[in-house]
């Protein structure tokens, strides 16, 4: 899903910037965080360890907050146009897709860290514990 969100926003946000619906300092916000969302979970489907999560920005190039907020507001909007058109199962499945990335990326307990971040942390001590 993530990827697939950076192809959107990299063939899209040119022609937005042309009609005037969104700045370019906006849309280079929005490319920097969602390439670090892709860079997370690229990172995150192989087997070592993720950097902590206050160190995001300088291994992906975006805070956890940052991929947080972008990812809850994805979400709202995939939700908006599904609700708009109910009988496009293809909206609607991307919305549930981008509802579970912006999960994915809330805080588990309020600080402990994001649940992508926690998740694979627990994959890897399952790994060294069975190794």
């Amino acid at each position: 899903m993530a990827a697939q969100l950076l192809d959107q926003r990299e063939k899209g946000y040119p022609a937005a910037i042309e009609a005037n619906k969104l700045t370019p300092d906006d849309a280079e916000r929005g490319l920097r965080i969602m390439r670090a969302i892709v860079a997370l979970w690229r990172m995150a489907l192989e087997p070592r360890d993720l950097p902590q999560p206050a160190d995001y920005r300088d291994a992906f190039g975006a805070t956890w907050e940052e991929m947080r907020d972008n990812a809850m507001r994805v979400a709202g909007g995939a939700w908006h146009r599904a609700r708009r058109d109910p009988d496009d199962a293809d909206l609607a499945a991307q919305a549930e897709l981008a509802e579970a990335l912006a999960w994915q990326h809330r805080d588990v307990c309020g600080s402990a860290g994001p649940h992508v971040w926690l998740a694979h942390e627990y994959e890897q001590w399952e790994r060294r514990r069975w190794a």
